[in-house]
């Protein structure tokens, strides 16, 4: 794992999360893991009223729970640093009836 050192005034990498303080829109909670979805993906889930705020992943497979197969990158942030984590499988046990 590479660790990228960043001093007070760098400019912040694109994309990565950089600790959560901000509470979901739908459910309320501060979340401790942020996520990472392509631009078409968020506007075909979140509803346009919500979708310069934060949702939660939880709320967020709630609206469409296929788009946990989207999921580009999931960042868990604590303590001042953030650890990114790359996607490399998926189970699916929604058991078919």
């Amino acid at each position: 794992m590479k660790t990228h050192y960043l001093k007070k005034g760098d400019p912040w990498p694109e994309a990565v999360s950089d600790g959560l303080v901000s509470s979901c829109e739908e459910c309320g909670v501060v979340p401790i893991i942020d996520y990472l979805v392509s631009d078409k993906i968020w506007k075909n889930t979140v509803p346009e009223k919500i979708r310069a705020k934060v949702v939660c992943l939880e709320c967020l497979i709630d609206m469409n729970p296929d788009i946990i197969a989207s999921i580009k990158k999931i960042f868990v942030c604590s303590g001042g640093q953030t650890i990114c984590l790359k996607p490399t499988d998926l189970y699916d046990y929604r058991w078919k009836k």
